[in-house]
C-alpha cells in the first residue's frame, strides 16, 4: 500500500472508530434511560449518523481481520434490544484493535464527521439538538459560474475564491450522489478554463470543499453538508441531477 493510500485508510479507520463509538455511547445511554430515545434517533436516523457510519464501515470492512455479524447496524437506536447492543459492543473491540494495529490515530482528522460527533455529545448531555434547515427539503439551484453564486431556497450565496468557484462548477457538472475521483476536478477545470493549476493538491480541494460547506451552513442555517469526501473522491449530496 502506498504512503498516500495508507494515510487515507488510517483516516477512514479512525472515522469509523469514532462514529461507531458515538453509536455505542448513544445506545448505552438510551438503554439506561440517560437520554430521550427520540433525540438519539433524530441524530442517528434523520441527521445522518447512521449513513456516515455505514459509509465509513464499508470502506474498511474488507481489511478487518473479522467480518461483522449480519444486521450489525441497527435501524433505530430507540428499538435496540440487549442482544443487538452486545453484538455492537463486541464488534467495537474488533475495530478498536485493528485501529491500534495500523496506528489509525496518526490520521485523526475528523473534520468530515465532526458535526455528527458534536451532535452526539449534545444528545448525550441531555440537550435537544437545535433546529436547522434540511438540504434534503431545500431548493438547491444549479451553480452559476458567471456570477459565482449558488442559490438555496432563494438565498444567493456568493463564492469569491477561485478554488471554491471551480470546485462548485466542476461538481455541478457531475451526477448527483456519485463519487467523483479527486483528480477529475482539476482535469475538468484545465480542459474548460485552462486553469487546472489553481488546485495544488488533493488536500487543497478538500479544504475548498470544507470552506464551501461551512459558508452554506452559516448563510442558510443548516447543519447538512452539500458535499462530502470519501475514498479519495467527492460527492454532491443535494441539488439537481446532472445535465
Amino acid at each position: 500500500m502506498s504512503e498516500d493510500n495508507n494515510s487515507t485508510h488510517q483516516r477512514q479507520t479512525y472515522e469509523a472508530l469514532k462514529l461507531y463509538e458515538a453509536l455505542l455511547n448513544l445506545s448505552f445511554a438510551v438503554r439506561n434511560l440517560h437520554v430521550v430515545s427520540t433525540r438519539a434517533d433524530d441524530l442517528y436516523v434523520h441527521r445522518g449518523l447512521k449513513v456516515a457510519l455505514q459509509e465509513s464501515l464499508e470502506s474498511i470492512i474488507p481489511k478487518l481481520p473479522k467480518q461483522p455479524p449480519e444486521d450489525l447496524i441497527p435501524d433505530s437506536i430507540s428499538g435496540i434490544n440487549e442482544s443487538d447492543y452486545f453484538k455492537l459492543q463486541g464488534y467495537f473491540g474488533v475495530i478498536k484493535s485493528y485501529a491500534n494495529t495500523i496506528n489509525a490515530h496518526e490520521e485523526n482528522d475528523t473534520s468530515d464527521i465532526q458535526d455528527s460527533l458534536d451532535n452526539a455529545e449534545i444528545v448525550l448531555s441531555g440537550q435537544s439538538l437545535p433546529t436547522h434547515v434540511l438540504l434534503s427539503e431545500s431548493a438547491v439551484n444549479d451553480y452559476n459560474h458567471d456570477t459565482k453564486t449558488l442559490t438555496i431556497n432563494g438565498i444567493p450565496i456568493v463564492f469569491d475564491g477561485a478554488q471554491e468557484d471551480y470546485f462548485l462548477w466542476a461538481m455541478f457538472q457531475k451526477p448527483l450522489n456519485i463519487l467523483v475521483s479527486w483528480d477529475e476536478i482539476p482535469e475538468a477545470v484545465a480542459a474548460e478554463f485552462r486553469d487546472g493549476h489553481v488546485f495544488g493538491s488533493r488536500d487543497s480541494i478538500r479544504q475548498a470543499m470544507h470552506r464551501i460547506n461551512q459558508k452554506i451552513q452559516r448563510d442558510i442555517q443548516t447543519k447538512d453538508t452539500l458535499f462530502s469526501y470519501k475514498s479519495n473522491g467527492f460527492k454532491r449530496n443535494f441539488g439537481p441531477a446532472s445535465e
